[in-house]
């Protein structure tokens, strides 16, 4: 009898045994054939073959969706289809997994490292449009992904210099001015080797003031990079662009002699501190000669106004009552 019933616990524990292998081998093979399949959809990406990847990444959701729903591969497959809509320009195709993923709370990244580097490449996939179409409109998808990543995301201020860029190239001052402040504000926490960034910036915001005719506002931006650098060698480079800057202020402002002393300052500087930034010599050139003919042509309208003002006051003393015609006589 315990024979009998010692043969019949090693039978059940060997069928046991047999059907945990069983499952652990087939959740192995899919295991395998999922890794397969994500990592042939990844090679169709970069073989340039977004259909044959698209066909891929959709297998391995409905696979995974089968097994469990909230695997987070499902939603890195979802951004990788993303991605490549965005690539070949289709924005509509992958607005609903930019809704989906910005909504996403921060624990998940913690939890899922992997899904971190997805949405910045899907950012950086946004960016990558802009500069293609230039849509303001995949230039603010980029900054939502990034800041929905971290706040403090260390490509934030490209994208909000991104979208001065924009708002200047069409004609959007204000929107230009305060997207390059809120990119200043990051930069101004940069390390000491990263001031060149910032103080480039400053030197775009002095140039903006100008086209929003704030001019104190233009030679106090200036002022402070001069002050700022003043002991700085290595920020030398930006003297010649802040005099320029303060060349073209004075010009507005009519004060033609402090803008030609700018301009003047900057050439003399060019020749000491070449500018990394673009070379502003042939632009304080171009200032000095309109300087000069508004010179003239105001010289002119002051000699004009000036007789005209001297007329008027010989016509209220009296004197200019002979310009008018005498009266005949019988």
């Amino acid at each position: 009898m315990r024979i009998y019933l010692a043969s019949t616990l090693a039978k059940a524990l060997s069928i046991m045994l047999v059907l945990i292998n069983s499952a652990i081998a087939s959740s192995a093979s899919d295991g395998d054939e999922q890794l397969r399949l994500f990592l042939a959809a990844n090679s169709a990406a970069t073989q340039q073959r977004p259909k044959k990847a698209i066909a891929l990444y959709e297998q391995l959701i409905a696979e995974k969706m089968a097994q469990d729903p909230h695997s987070p591969l499902i939603l890195r497959c979802r951004i990788r289809i993303a991605r490549i809509l965005l690539d070949s320009g289709q924005m509509k195709g992958a607005e609903c997994t930019f809704k989906e993923v910005v909504k996403l709370d921060t624990d998940r990244f913690k939890e899922d490292r992997e899904l971190l580097v997805e949405m910045d490449e899907f950012a950086d996939t946004y960016r990558n449009l802009a500069l293609k179409k230039y849509t303001k409109e995949c230039l603010t998808h980029a900054l939502q992904l990034r800041k929905c990543i971290d706040p403090h995301h260390p490509k934030v201020y490209i994208s909000y210099r991104d979208l001065s860029i924009y708002a200047h190239n069409h004609g959007d001052e204000l929107g230009a001015i305060n997207y390059i402040k809120s990119a200043i504000e990051i930069e101004k926490k940069f390390p000491r080797y990263k001031t060149d960034q910032l103080i480039n910036d400053q030197l775009v915001l002095t140039s903006l003031y100008l086209t929003t005719n704030e001019l104190d506002k233009s030679e106090q931006q200036a002022n402070e990079i001069l002050q700022f650098s003043k002991n700085a060698p290595d920020l030398r480079w930006s003297w010649p662009r802040c005099h320029y800057e303060l060349g073209r202020c004075f010009a507005k402002k009519y004060d033609f002699d402090k803008s030609d002393l700018e301009f003047n300052t900057a050439l003399e500087l060019i020749k000491k501190y070449p500018t990394r930034r673009g070379d502003v010599s042939l632009f304080c050139i171009q200032g000095l000669q309109e300087n000069a003919a508004l010179k003239i042509k105001n010289k002119a309208k002051l000699k004009k106004v000036s007789a005209h003002s001297c007329r008027n006051a010989a016509i209220s003393a009296g004197v200019g009552k002979s310009i008018t015609a005498p009266s005949r006589k019988g």
